[in-house]
């Protein structure tokens, strides 16, 4: 049942997540690109040009994964790093790793920070930053001028963050994989300053269309045997996802959600035909 205290919108309680997540890690940027044939990179860059008008504060990616949104988002961040090195500083301590001994430099504040409660995501995701650094940092990254990464091992349901602390709190396609939205959606706007932006990115099947009923075959009876192919693990990861978004709420459902969360100008666009939406709103 969606809104249950135990399960999410897929039937799935968060402890079942974060084993599906971790036994999928491996693969699962791959196995994102190609079925999705290639549009998720797009969706997420779409999402991430939402930082580009923030003031020097950090920025909470939710249910980050292997940081795919938050390296897009850091892309698009302030990049008046000395800026944000000032304001983040009191917040240095929150930034640290899946190890808890720091997936960045301490005297170096991100301006990004991925939060995600699957230690075997966040371990890719520090790697990948450590790489993107030239393995210089373990975990902390600048991207040319632009904002520093780095992830903390989190429950989007608790988010270890003080009240107004962040600019802004994205979420994608990470909403319907917590057992509460709406409390999912407190919490991120909760961390924002007020006037800061709460960003979401998820998926959505269309009803009473041609594109709702490809996408629904695609989603039952493509996606599942595709995704194991491709992960190569034995694990129903993929029929969840096709449940998931199947069951989850729609664009008027979420835009009310965030309302209810403490949410202005609220906005709902629809990508690629509707299959994917961003929706945007602004802390009260």
């Amino acid at each position: 049942m969606i809104g249950s205290a135990a399960v999410n919108a897929g039937g799935k309680s968060a402890d079942e997540v974060r084993r599906m997540f971790a036994a999928i890690a491996g693969r699962y940027d791959l196995a994102n690109a190609l079925l999705s044939f290639g549009l998720d990179s797009s969706w997420r860059r779409r999402a991430a040009m939402e930082a580009a008008d923030l003031p020097p504060l950090a920025i909470v990616d939710v249910c980050a994964g292997t940081g795919a949104l938050s390296f897009d988002i850091a892309r698009f961040a302030a990049s008046d790093a000395d800026a944000h090195d000032r304001a983040a500083s009191e917040s240095a301590e929150t930034a640290v790793g899946p190890t808890g001994r720091g997936c960045l430099e301490p005297k170096y504040p991100p301006m990004v920070i991925g939060a995600d409660f699957c230690q075997d995501m966040l371990r890719l995701a520090c790697r990948r930053a450590a790489e993107t650094a030239g393995g210089k940092a373990a975990g902390a990254v600048s991207i040319g001028a632009r904002a520093k990464v780095g992830f903390v091992l989190a429950d989007a349901m608790r988010l270890p963050f003080a009240d107004g602390s962040a600019a802004a709190a994205f979420v994608a396609f990470g909403l319907r994989n917590v057992p509460d939205a709406e409390r999912c959606l407190r919490e991120m706007t909760r961390i924002v300053v007020p006037g800061g932006k709460v960003v979401v990115l998820e998926f959505y099947l269309p009803k009473g269309s041609f594109l709702g009923a490809v996408y629904s075959f695609y989603l039952r009876a493509v996606l599942p045997f595709a995704g194991r192919l491709i992960s190569g693990a034995e694990t129903d990861a993929y029929r969840y996802l096709a449940r998931s978004v199947a069951n989850f709420y729609g664009p008027d459902e979420i835009s009310a959600m965030m309302e209810g969360a403490g949410l202005k100008e609220i906005s709902a666009e629809p990508l690629t035909g509707g299959v994917v939406w961003l929706y945007r709103g602004r802390k009260r």
